[in-house]
């Protein structure tokens, strides 16, 4: 992971040393365990300069000076430290007495006043540059950001988009005819005839359905015709059939040779005048009775010769 090219999620972790909250919450420690080194420092030099005090007023033993000092730390600092007096260096430099340290008539003595000084300019320092890198001691929550927003990035409206709704509520509800810029009035409408012309598509139309009723009834006419023919040839066939098997000799291949010719003229004649069902049949029962009755003659015939 990391340098050898894998992903790299240490960053993410809260716990990751080097993250730059972790390192700002390191150096405010840092900043907040120096602050108390210096404290503890400074009062145990305040007790000590108590003790030096003592020591030099020379009426007080040392071990009244202790228990003066002890209760000096028990109930807090006497002496005042004034961070905006000069040093004792520059007290010194410039000639002037600042006070006494029998606790005369001038101010006190700071005797640390040039690492207080330093130690402020340090921490200005440090806040400095807290702040170029982007980081502050104040805790900021990440809901900030959305607490500021009234209304989420997509139901937000644009504001070209507002400006374009408010113009076109600005505009009239009924628009206005165009001026020409010479102020010459425009032509009048010209008169429209779509009246006439509809009613001549009308008359087309209704043209148009009375001639295709016709065709339909025709074709419906022709195709009941052409059934009616279909079903007479078939019975024809069939009478034919059970005529050849009926038939004996030449009497039977005449008949087939007639009866073949009457359908071939019937398939021919399709176009012209049509003959009734009832005349077929009574052309048929005559041929019938016609070989019938040659056949009866013939049968009389022979009969006849064998007497003799």
């Amino acid at each position: 992971m990391g340098g050898h090219g894998g992903l790299n999620i240490l960053p993410q972790k809260r716990w990751h040393l080097y993250r730059d909250d972790n390192k700002a919450k390191v150096a405010k420690d840092q900043d907040d365990h120096r602050e108390k080194e210096r404290k503890k420092k400074r009062d145990k030099n305040q007790q000590e300069f108590v003790r030096k005090i003592g020591r030099l007023k020379g009426g007080r033993s040392s071990h009244a000076a202790d228990e003066e000092a002890d209760d000096d730390a028990i109930a807090g600092p006497a002496i005042q430290y004034d961070d905006d007096a000069p040093s004792a260096a520059d007290a010194v430099d410039g000639g002037e007495a600042v006070g006494t340290a029998a606790g005369g008539a001038g101010g006190h003595i700071n005797l640390f006043a040039d690492e207080e000084i330093e130690m402020k300019k340090a921490e200005a320092k440090h806040h400095k540059y807290l702040k170029e890198v982007g980081h502050t001691n104040q805790t900021v929550s990440e809901f900030a950001a959305l607490k500021s927003e009234s209304l989420p990035w997509y139901l937000q409206t644009l504001p070209s988009h507002k400006r374009f709704v408010e113009h076109l509520e600005s505009l009239p509800s009924h628009p206005q005819p165009l001026q020409h810029p010479s102020g010459i009035p425009p032509p009048p409408p010209r008169p429209s005839h779509h009246g006439k012309r509809r009613h001549s598509s009308s008359n087309s139309d209704s043209d148009s359905d009375e001639a295709g009723d016709r065709d339909r009834k025709r074709h419906k006419k022709d195709k009941k015709e052409r059934k009616e023919r279909k079903k007479e040839r078939k019975r024809v066939k069939k009478e034919m059939r059970e005529r050849e098997r009926e038939g004996v000799g030449s009497s039977r291949h005449s008949h087939r040779g007639r009866v073949k010719k009457h359908r071939w003229d019937d398939e021919s004649e399709e176009d012209g005048p049509k003959l009734n069902g009832i005349e077929l049949l009574r052309r048929e029962r005559l041929e019938r009775e016609k070989s019938e009755g040659a056949k009866s003659a013939a049968l009389n015939g022979t009969s006849g010769g064998r007497r003799h």
